[in-house]
């Protein structure tokens, strides 16, 4: 043989260890994959589809603050006739992207959340987590409820909702006790009102009015506002009038509804006419 010959045949020889190692370990990494039941492998897929939906769950709540925040800004602007301030249907379409994106970003977290749910009495970082941020979209829902119809009755549904599933959450525990507390009036709160005030000045110490508990009469260029006392029907009233270019506080009355009697609802009080 010739020493060349020797010479590749002992190198092959000195590498053939090597080899052999290099494909057990192969073998050995490769036969637990082959070895996996098919609820192992499922178990596996899962887990990667809950990491991918956890991604897009915080990417979406990012982006959805984003735009609240720039929703904001536009309003104001547009709410002091800044120079600059977007068109109405501007906003009307921000405000369309917002709710749709929030509906969605809800709805995928309330199927995140039963879908990882452990039974667990403490739920992992992550689960937590998914809880914490449903919190917060749910105060934010509840706000919208009492800022835009001064449905207090249902912020106060939403946040007992919500603290049934995240009962350690500080804030949800404070939103709540606001809500309770600025349900109805007080005569002390409702002392704070003067003939005069503006709207918004009213709204800022006793909070929007309900929808429901707003009555023009037209005929006499009247707006009331009715604050319910307690849950008997028993109501607080701030009559307006135009004076100049905006509505002004004229008629104050605590004791303007009474309770119904006989579960009759309650009549709007005649409206007084100033000297």
């Amino acid at each position: 043989m010739a020493a060349g010959s020797r010479y590749g045949l002992a190198a092959f020889r000195g590498l053939l260890p090597g080899l052999m190692m290099g494909i057990m370990v192969g073998v050995l990494t490769f036969l637990p994959a082959c070895r996996q039941t098919p609820g192992e492998r499922q178990d596996a897929r899962q887990t990667e589809v809950a990491a991918a939906e956890w991604e897009w769950l915080q990417a979406t709540k990012q982006r959805l603050d984003e735009q609240r925040a720039r929703l904001a800004r536009l309003a104001q602007t547009q709410a002091g006739a800044r120079a600059g301030a977007p068109p109405p249907e501007e906003l009307a379409r921000l405000r369309q992207e917002v709710g749709d994106l929030a509906e969605e970003l809800n709805r995928r977290l309330v199927e995140y959340i039963n879908s990882n749910a452990t039974g667990d009495e403490t739920p992992g970082e992550r689960q937590l987590a998914a809880i914490r941020m449903k919190s917060d979209e749910d105060i934010l829902l509840a706000r919208e409820y009492v800022e835009q119809a001064g449905d207090y009755r249902r912020a106060i549904e939403i946040y007992e909702t919500a603290l049934a599933a995240d009962p350690d959450n500080p804030r949800l525990r404070a939103e709540l006790e606001t809500a309770r507390a600025r349900r109805y009036v007080t005569r002390e709160r409702f002392a704070l009102i003067k003939e005069g005030m503006t709207q918004e000045e009213v709204r800022r110490l006793l909070g929007p009015p309900n929808a429901q508990d707003v009555r023009g009469y037209p005929e006499r260029g009247v707006t009331a506002w009715f604050y319910p006392k307690d849950a008997s029907g028993a109501a607080a009233a701030v009559w307006f009038r135009k004076d100049g270019d905006s509505p002004a506080a004229y008629q104050i009355d605590f004791d303007a509804l009474q309770p119904p009697a006989g579960g009759a609802p309650a009549a709007p009080p005649a409206v007084r006419q100033s000297n």
